[in-house]
């Protein structure tokens, strides 16, 4: 440092030489020390207007990465918003497509139910005719027989027995519903000629071994005995009534049987249509459903879209607005590293002019007027008087400007 100083020392002596000649002054020593104290002054003002001018652009600056920070959390706070519309959105479009096919199902759910009672029914109608059928071929049947039961005046015992077993057949027949059966017996009788034979009883032209004692009429064969139990013999009118009373009994039942019949069509009939009807409008309330849906499903998806597209939009914006700030923050430190150079620089020169200033203070200012006015005299003509003396000293030739005395020795 101390080098330094003497350097620039030096160099002041060589400034202060120059002009001399266009200044004239009493000591040139007190205008190098003027000069050290103006330089040093002009430096600190520099430094001063540096530190003042920093603080304003730095102010500056700072202010505008505060709004690009304040502007960057208010687009966070609107690209949240964004997101968070954005999955509302799609969490109701979602929901949305998941009711669609559900009420497409439910649709064809009760459709199908629908279609297949009407088929069922269909069908069950097709066996209530049949059945309605039947019962009223059994009543024509007990019809015609009760019809030739009355209008016979007397039957054989035959034709009793195979009447019996016709009825027998057509008992079971009936009760299980065997309609084919039915058919039969029905053309079995109505084709007999056993309601139109007028029976004769006389025994003329007969004998007595012709007739037999194991016979009633052996105009007819034998009669088997078996099936008959011991009782009272009962004449053809009295067996007349009590079969046509059992005719009449079963015709009661049959037509009950087919009025009950029809009246559980009528009752299903009734239910079926009142299902049916309200199984349309759970279609046609669940087709409005649908309808709708899927115009709130078109609807959602435009918004979705919009909304993607605003999203990709902040988040482009907030992007961009965070470059901004890294490269306004990276101009803050490249310009505060170059504020810092030149500040310590000018500073450095402060405190260099300083502690010139106070070494030739020291050194050289203080010495006197007398100091003084030789030195002036080296700065005129740049040599020393050997001779002379100061304070009581031989002060040697010095070259001030090679800082080297007479005998080309380092001085101070």
């Amino acid at each position: 440092m101390r080098l330094t100083v003497i350097v620039t020392l030096a160099l002041l002596f060589g400034c202060i030489m120059a002009a001399e000649a266009e200044v004239e002054a009493t000591y040139e020593i007190d205008d190098a020390l003027e000069a050290l104290t103006g330089l040093r002054d002009d430096t600190a003002l520099t430094l001063y207007n540096l530190q003042k001018g920093w603080a304003v652009v730095k102010d500056g600056l700072q202010d505008s990465e505060k709004q690009l920070q304040n502007a960057i959390n208010s687009k966070d706070a609107e690209c949240a918003a964004d997101e968070k519309a954005r999955d509302q959105t799609k969490s109701d479009l979602d929901e949305i497509n998941a009711y669609i096919p559900w009420l497409e199902q439910k649709i064809a759910n009760i459709t199908d139910n629908l279609n297949g009672l009407l088929a069922r029914r269909c069908e069950l109608n097709k066996a209530f005719l049949d059945h309605i059928q039947r019962e009223k071929v059994a009543l024509s049947l007990l019809e015609f027989i009760k019809s030739a039961i009355q209008n016979k005046d007397s039957f054989d015992f035959i034709q009793m027995k195979k009447l019996n077993k016709q009825f027998q057949q057509f008992l079971v027949a009936y009760n299980s519903h065997d309609f084919s059966s039915i058919l039969l017996l029905q053309k079995d009788i109505v084709d007999s000629k056993d309601y139109e034979v007028d029976v004769d009883f006389s025994t003329k032209d007969r004998t007595a071994d012709e007739i037999g004692t194991g016979h009633i009429d052996n105009n007819k064969g034998d009669i088997d005995l078996e099936d008959f139990t011991e009782g009272k013999r009962k004449n053809w009118q009295l067996y007349k009534q009590e079969l046509l009373d059992i005719l009449s009994e079963l015709q009661a039942k049959i037509q009950a049987n087919i009025k009950k019949s029809i009246d559980d069509e009528i009752a299903a009939s009734v239910t079926l249509a009142n299902y049916k009807n309200s199984a349309l409008k759970e279609i046609q309330t669940y087709e409005k459903e649908l309808a709708k849906a899927k115009k709130q499903a078109v609807q959602l998806q435009a918004q979705l879209d919009d909304e993607e597209a605003a999203l990709t939009q902040c988040r482009s914006q907030d992007d961009s607005l965070k470059s901004q700030l890294q490269s306004l923050q990276n101009e803050i430190q490249q310009r505060q590293a170059e504020f810092d150079k030149k500040y310590n620089d000018l500073e450095g020169q402060v405190q260099l002019f300083n502690e010139i200033i106070t070494e030739y203070q020291d050194g050289i200012f203080s010495q006197g007027d007398d100091f003084k006015s030789r030195t002036d005299d080296y700065l005129d003509n740049q040599t020393f008087d050997d001779d002379a003396t100061y304070t009581g000293r031989e002060v040697p030739k010095i070259d001030f400007m090679n800082n080297q005395d007479a005998n080309g020795s380092a001085g101070f």
